[in-house]
């Protein structure tokens, strides 16, 4: 079934019953105008390039520099995404590709709805492709928001960021984020049924791996 929404053609590519796994592929960053941020003036960042077709093929290239910065305190270079995730989210996965001879951290940012941050960091070991399977810390970075250090959901990915401490220069190019994430079976399958409530045209598309549980 296909339903085009927005503009935007999302592909269900399988409803099972009730306690089996379902795939969206909502993501297809050919068709994405994603922005970057900066955690200083001085740090740097583009996106270059999307390459691949179809939604689970294809990636984005973020080059960055952040040789200006003196020090680490803020130095990141971030993709903004800024995507609500539907359910109880606990995983992440995706692949990364660098060139570059040195390791180079990274970190994934999240708030949930009492505004509370929380930080995956992860580290990209260089020269090639590397899969990643992150997961959802318990706890929240540092104080904010409600400061109840309990996951209020739902939870909103903000961003992707390149940290200052690798290579001060150069390129990612990243595959399709997938999520796994928990719902209870009368909100998945209505979400399936509306899933414009899901995401909007101007945000960015993640692939979402359901488990659905009666």
């Amino acid at each position: 079934m296909k339903k085009s929404i927005l503009g935007v053609w999302v592909l269900i590519a399988s409803l099972a019953a009730a306690g089996a796994p379902v795939k969206l592929v909502l993501c297809d960053w050919n068709e994405l105008r994603p922005g970057v941020g900066k955690g200083r003036p001085e740090a740097n960042g583009s996106i270059l390039k999307t390459s691949g077709q179809g939604a689970e093929a294809a990636s984005i290239t973020l080059r960055y520099d952040l040789s200006a910065c003196r020090d680490r305190n803020n130095s990141f270079i971030r993709l903004n995404l800024d995507r609500e995730i539907p359910g109880r989210p606990n995983r992440f996965q995706f692949k990364a590709h660098y060139r570059g001879e040195s390791e180079l951290p990274l970190f994934l940012q999240l708030t949930d709805a009492g505004k509370e941050v929380y930080l995956i960091r992860f580290t990209h070991q260089g020269r090639g492709w590397q899969e990643f399977d992150l997961r959802l810390p318990s706890g929240p970075a540092w104080p904010s928001g409600d400061r109840n250090r309990t996951i209020d959901y739902p939870l909103v990915l903000n961003a992707l960021a390149i940290e200052k401490g690798g290579g001060d220069r150069g390129e990612v190019e990243i595959g399709p984020i997938a999520v796994q994430t928990e719902v209870d079976a009368d909100s998945a399958l209505s979400g399936l049924l509306q899933p414009e409530a899901w995401y909007w045209s101007n945000a960015i598309k993640l692939p979402l791996q359901l488990n659905v549980h009666a």
